[in-house]
C-alpha cells in the first residue's frame, strides 16, 4: 500500500513514516498541506495520514482538495486534544477516520493494517470486475419507488471496470431518473402534462 504522511512536526513525521514503513508499506512525506497536495498528485497514495494544523495549507484544506478530485483514497486526520470542531469538520468532508496526538503504535498499526486490507480487497474487486466482458439481466422493480436509488446504486457499482469513480455518481443519478420515468410514464401511464 502507498501511504502519504503530511505532518509539519519533523519528529512526528519521522515517527509516522517509520511506523508505517515497518509494516512493509511505501511511504512519502510532506511538511505541509500544499506540499502534501503536490505529493498526493504525484504519488497517488492509497492512504493519507495528515495533521490538521499546519502552515501554508492545513489538513482540512488538503482533505477538501483531495475530495474534489478523488473519493477512493483513504484519509485519516491527526488532531491535537481539544480540536473536536476540526474533527467534525473533517468527518463532514468525508475523512475516513481521525486519530488524536500523541499517536501510539497500538492504535496506529491496527488502523494501517485494516486499511491495507481494504485497499487489497478493492484491488481484487476491480481485477475481478475486469474479467467480466459483458452481462445481461432482467430487473422487475414494479412500482417500488423506495428502491429506485438503491437499484441505481447497485447498477452503477457494476460499472467499476468501465466508468471512473469520479463519474459514477452522474451515472447513478441518470439511472435513477430513467427508473423514475419508467415507473411514472411506463408502469403508471402518467403523461408529462399530468405530471407537470
Amino acid at each position: 500500500m502507498k501511504v502519504l504522511v503530511v505532518e509539519d512536526d519533523p519528529g512526528s513525521r519521522t515517527y509516522l513514516k517509520d511506523a508505517v514503513e515497518s509494516q512493509g508499506h511505501e511511504v512519502r512525506t510532506a511538511e505541509d498541506g500544499a506540499l502534501g497536495l503536490s505529493a498526493f498528485n504525484e504519488f497517488e497514495p492509497d492512504l493519507v495520514l495528515t495533521d490538521i494544523r499546519m502552515p501554508n495549507m492545513d489538513g482540512l484544506e488538503l482533505l477538501k482538495a483531495i475530495r474534489r478530485q478523488d473519493f477512493d483514497t483513504l484519509v485519516v486526520m491527526i488532531t491535537a486534544f481539544g480540536s473536536e470542531e476540526h474533527v467534525l469538520d473533517a468527518l463532514r468532508n468525508r475523512a475516513n477516520n481521525y486519530m488524536r496526538k500523541p499517536i501510539e503504535l497500538k492504535e496506529l498499526l491496527p488502523l494501517v493494517r485494516k486499511y491495507a486490507t481494504v485497499v487489497r480487497e478493492r484491488a481484487l474487486d476491480l481485477e475481478l470486475s475486469k474479467m467480466f466482458a459483458g452481462g445481461e439481466f432482467t430487473l422487475r422493480l414494479g412500482n417500488q419507488i423506495d428502491l429506485i436509488y438503491k437499484v441505481a446504486d447497485h447498477l452503477a457499482s457494476q460499472t467499476a471496470c468501465v466508468i471512473e469513480s469520479k463519474d459514477r455518481l452522474s451515472v447513478q443519478l441518470g439511472l435513477a431518473e430513467l427508473l423514475w420515468n419508467a415507473i411514472e410514464h411506463g408502469n403508471l401511464g402518467i403523461s408529462f402534462e399530468e405530471k407537470s
